[in-house]
């Protein structure tokens, strides 16, 4: 079960090596963020969400990563208040969103089975549902490089509809919830995109990931991790003591809970124009202490 972390670790830390020695260029990272923003996230989108099977009883977990998706942000607006709009941009866009699809689906595949899996998936959907338009409209509002839309929220709306992850949510939750099914040979094509997704993800954290903790704690980072597991534990303990979840159902979403920040903090800082050393900050930092979290949690949960 420790397998699929291994791989990523290695295959993050090859293309580091491959950075250092001069193959690939930092920068190298904007191209392939394009990439998966355009193609192989929007194919783990439609394979994913279109296909999941909903029931009644899961209807609240979708609504757990949204209540923390709401709050963190509204924390965040109190957190960052001082800091200028091209810091303050980045940490609030990034107090929204985990990394549940690319980090935990296969350990928690691992640990409890199909069961699980289904469980991480529908909270997954919330979580989408938020990083595709709460997270992208944070990011456009406070965009250095869309200061003519940067304080017009209906401006800024037009910029999220333009984005081709939060375009196909939109379409893949409409295909579920009526019951339609895609053409076998359209799913074929999304499968092949949809399988080198985790491979491109990998490839763009190993040519963003630096060692600079000086930097990290000075543009706010910290302060942004300390907030997600902050709002992270309101909701655990919320949802160990107080809803009615099946005690499978609440392991799950309280591990998902404090997974590291989505990967799509980067895409984002390259298209609004935020520093991507703190972007990657964020991305090498969350996803250390998401992995001793989430195992910490499975010890004693």
């Amino acid at each position: 079960m420790h397998l699929p972390f291994i791989y990523s670790l290695l295959v993050i830390l090859l293309v580091y090596g491959l950075k250092k020695a001069g193959l690939f260029k930092a920068g190298d990272s904007a191209g392939f963020s394009k990439v998966v923003m355009n193609f192989t996230f929007p194919a783990v989108i439609l394979y994913n969400i279109s296909t999941t099977e909903l029931s009644f009883d899961l209807v609240l977990i979708p609504l757990l990563p949204i209540g923390m998706a709401l709050t963190g942000a509204g924390l965040g607006s109190l957190f960052f208040r001082k800091f200028p709009a091209r810091t303050k941009g980045l940490l609030m866009l990034s107090t929204v969103g985990l990394n549940i699809g690319l980090f935990a689906f296969p350990i928690i595949e691992g640990l409890f089975g199909a069961e699980g899996l289904k469980i991480a998936a529908i909270m997954d959907m919330g979580n989408a549902f938020m990083i595709f338009s709460l997270s992208y409209y944070l990011g456009a509002y406070y965009s250095p490089v869309l200061e003519q839309k940067r304080r017009n929220p209906f401006s800024t709306l037009t910029v999220l509809f333009k984005s081709p992850p939060f375009i196909t949510y939109l379409i893949a939750l409409g295909i579920n919830l009526s019951g339609l099914m895609i053409p076998p040979l359209i799913m074929d094509w999304v499968s092949i995109f949809s399988r080198a997704n985790q491979f491109m993800v990998l490839l763009v954290l190993g040519l963003m990931l630096n060692f600079d903790w000086k930097l990290h704690g000075s543009n706010g980072v910290i302060r942004l991790l300390l907030l997600r597991y902050f709002t992270a534990l309101i909701f655990a303990l919320v949802t160990w003591f107080f809803l009615p979840l099946d005690p499978v159902v609440k392991k799950v979403t309280i591990i998902c809970m404090t997974l590291p920040a989505g990967f799509l903090v980067i895409p984002y800082a390259y298209r609004f124009g935020y520093d991507e050393h703190a972007a990657s900050g964020i991305i090498n930092l969350s996803l250390v202490l998401g992995f001793f979290s989430m195992w910490g949690l499975m010890i004693f949960l």
